[in-house]
């Protein structure tokens, strides 16, 4: 099963007479240090009414199970900027990192994306890059 499947099937509990109101920016980071597993090749952010987000990712949906709530959403009319944190997350050697914080910024003008996650506790800071595609009900 890929990322963009599992991210479609997951969209299924946003669909309703609102749906129209939602954007989805489907973002693949093609830019990464090989066996970066902390940045998901797939990212959907799904931009709702009242400036908030929800987010769907590989890290995600292994340790939270369904898409989360953006912590912090700052979106003009040239970029979107989202926050958000995984919570309970544990690393190879089982440590529980208590929580750990992404951001996320896309490019709407040309859907150049940047995903950056800090671990809490940590010095490390983990990166990638690539391309987000906007959909909207229509």
């Amino acid at each position: 099963m890929t990322y963009r499947f599992l991210i479609s099937l997951a969209l299924c509990c946003f669909s309703g007479p609102v749906l129209a109101d939602k954007v989805l920016y489907e973002c693949t980071v093609t830019e990464k240090p090989a066996g970066l597993d902390w940045i998901s090749d797939q990212v959907g952010i799904i931009v709702q009414p009242g400036n908030t987000a929800m987010v769907l990712d590989g890290v995600i949906l292994y340790f939270v199970k369904r898409p989360i709530a953006a912590t912090s959403v700052k979106n003009t009319d040239a970029s979107l900027d989202v926050r958000w944190t995984v919570n309970g997350a544990r690393d190879s050697a089982n440590v529980l990192i208590t929580h750990f914080d992404y951001n996320a910024r896309i490019d709407k003008t040309n859907g150049d994306f940047a995903l950056h996650a800090k671990p809490d506790n940590y010095a490390n800071r983990f990166s990638g890059t690539g391309h987000c595609v906007t959909r909207t009900a229509e």
